[in-house]
C-alpha cells in the first residue's frame, strides 16, 4: 500500500480549467450570460462567483509595506469626565491586556483637571494619546502642554474636528499643531496627524469612500505641516490612521491593505522614500445595536479579525454597548484582542491573507476606484475644498441612504434587528420599531455649515 507521501490526494479526480467550471457553472442556472452571476457591492466593484488558480494575480504588497515585525496593540479609549476615574480606569485596562490609552476628553474639564491629568500622566510607564472634542479643550491643553516641560506630545484631529462641525472653516487651523509640537513629536517618534478615517465610516461611507476621502486628508495635513517647515518624508512619520472595520469581512480586509497601496502612491508623488503606514484599527458603530446587544460582540470579533489580519498595527476595541461606566463590556472587548492573538495565533505573520486571489483582486479594486474619488476630491481643491462645497458630505449621505433602504427591506441582515429580534429585548421601544432606526444617527458636516 503506498504512503501517502507516494501516492498523490484525490488522483482519481482529474483536474478542471476555469473554463470548465463556468460552463458548467451557465449549464445549471441555464443562463448563457455569465455576467448574469456576479455579484455588485456598495464600492462598485463587480464580484466574480468564483476565484482559480488562473485568476492569480501578482501580489501588490511586499513584508516591507506592513510593520517591522508581526502583531499588534491592543489599545482602550478612556473617556476623561475627571482625573481620578481617568487614571483609575486605565490602570485596570492595562492590567488586565491593554497596551495603551486613548484618553478622549469631555467638554466639561476644567483647566486644573487637565493640569491634574497631565502631572499624574508623567509618573506613568505608558505613553497616552489625546483627542478633544473641541477648539477650547485644544486650546487649554495647547497652552498646559507648552508650560509642562515633559508634557507627552499631543495628538491632532483639526480635519476632522472640522468635517463633524466641532470647527469651522474660520478656526480650524488655529488647532493644527505648531512647528514645536511637531517637533517635539518627531523627537519622541510620536504620532501627531491624526487622520480619522472611522467619520466617513461611521456615517454611512463605504470602503471607497473611506480610503479616498482618509486620503485627501493625508494629502491635507502633509501640505500644511510642510508650510511648518517639515521635510515631507518628517511629515509622513507623524501620521496614524484610524478605521473603522465592518460587516463586509473581505471588503474590510481588502480595505486595511488598499491604503498600503495608495499610501505608497502618495509617497511616491512626494519623492520620499518607502516606510510602513501606521495604522490604528476600530470596531463599527454603524453594525452596534442597542436591540439584543450580545449579538454585537459576534459582528465586534469579526470586525476586529479583518483589521488584524489587514494588518492594523494597533486596535481599540469597542464594548457591545454604549455605557461606558460597564467594567465587564470593556473586559469582553479587550478580549477580543486578547484571543485573536493568544489563541487564534493571527499575530505570528506579516500579512495573513496573502496568496488570497479574492481579497488581492479586491484590494486592487479598491485602490484603483479608491484613486479616482481621491483625484475628484483634489479638482475641487482637495479636503477641505471639497469639503466645504458639500461633495463629501453628499457622496456619503448617498450611500448612508442606500444602506438604510436595503436594510429596511432585509438584504442587509443583523441578527437581533432586522432578522429574528428578541420580542422580550427592553430595547423594543416605540422608536425602535423599524429596523433603521437602530442605525446610528451620525452625520458628516459642510465646511460652510460648520
Amino acid at each position: 500500500m503506498a504512503s501517502p507521501q507516494e501516492k498523490p490526494l484525490f488522483e482519481q479526480f482529474s483536474p478542471n480549467t476555469k473554463e470548465e467550471w463556468l460552463q458548467e457553472a451557465l449549464k445549471k442556472q441555464k443562463n448563457p450570460d455569465f455576467e448574469a452571476l456576479f455579484a455588485h457591492n456598495l464600492e462598485g466593484i463587480s464580484l466574480p462567483p468564483f476565484f482559480t488558480p488562473e485568476d492569480s494575480i501578482a501580489a501588490s504588497l511586499a513584508p516591507s509595506d506592513f510593520a517591522p515585525q508581526p502583531g499588534w496593540q491592543t489599545w482602550e479609549e478612556v473617556l476623561v469626565q475627571s482625573p481620578a476615574q481617568a487614571l483609575e480606569e486605565s490602570d485596570q485596562a492595562l492590567k488586565m491586556g491593554a497596551h495603551n490609552i486613548l484618553f478622549r476628553l469631555s467638554q466639561e474639564l476644567r483647566v486644573d483637571d487637565l493640569q491634574s491629568l497631565f502631572s499624574h500622566i508623567q509618573e506613568k510607564e505608558y505613553t497616552p494619546f489625546y483627542f478633544p472634542s473641541d477648539l477650547e479643550s485644544f486650546q487649554n491643553l495647547r497652552q498646559i502642554s507648552a508650560d509642562t516641560p515633559q508634557a507627552p506630545a499631543l495628538i491632532w484631529d483639526a480635519l476632522g474636528l472640522l468635517s463633524l462641525g466641532h470647527l469651522s472653516m474660520d478656526n480650524w487651523q488655529e488647532v493644527m499643531p505648531s512647528r514645536e509640537q511637531l517637533e517635539k513629536a518627531l523627537a519622541s517618534s510620536q504620532a501627531a496627524l491624526y487622520i480619522s478615517g472611522e467619520h466617513f465610516h461611521q456615517a454611512g461611507a463605504n470602503a471607497t469612500q473611506d480610503l479616498a476621502f482618509s486620503l485627501a486628508m493625508l494629502v491635507e495635513y502633509v501640505n500644511q505641516a510642510s508650510d511648518q517647515g517639515l521635510s515631507p518624508s518628517e511629515c509622513f512619520s507623524l501620521v496614524q490612521w484610524s478605521v473603522a472595520t465592518g460587516n463586509q469581512y473581505f471588503i474590510e480586509i481588502a480595505k486595511l491593505r488598499a491604503w498600503r497601496l495608495l499610501w505608497k502612491q502618495v509617497l511616491q508623488a512626494y519623492e520620499v522614500d518607502e516606510q510602513a503606514a501606521f495604522i490604528l484599527g476600530r470596531n463599527s458603530s454603524w453594525h452596534r445595536s442597542p436591540k439584543d446587544v450580545y449579538n454585537n460582540m459576534l459582528r465586534a470579533t469579526t470586525e476586529a479579525m479583518a483589521a488584524v489580519i489587514g494588518g492594523a498595527q494597533a486596535f481599540c476595541p469597542s464594548p457591545y454597548h454604549q455605557r461606558p461606566e460597564d467594567a465587564f463590556a470593556r473586559r469582553i472587548a479587550r478580549n477580543v484582542s486578547s484571543i485573536l492573538q493568544d489563541e487564534a495565533h493571527i499575530n505570528k505573520v506579516l500579512d495573513a491573507s496573502a496568496g488570497s486571489y479574492y481579497i488581492e483582486y479586491l484590494t486592487q479594486e479598491l485602490a484603483q476606484k479608491s484613486w479616482s474619488l481621491f483625484q475628484e476630491v483634489e479638482a475641487l481643491g482637495g479636503y477641505v475644498g471639497a469639503l466645504q462645497k458639500g461633495f463629501i458630505r453628499e457622496q456619503v449621505e448617498k450611500t448612508a441612504q442606500i444602506r438604510r433602504e436595503r436594510f429596511e427591506a432585509g438584504h442587509d441582515i443583523m441578527v437581533g434587528v432586522n432578522q429574528y429580534p428578541n420580542p422580550e429585548d427592553p430595547a423594543e421601544a416605540p422608536h425602535l420599531q423599524t429596523a433603521s432606526a437602530s442605525l446610528p444617527d451620525y452625520a458628516l458636516r459642510t465646511g460652510s455649515l460648520a
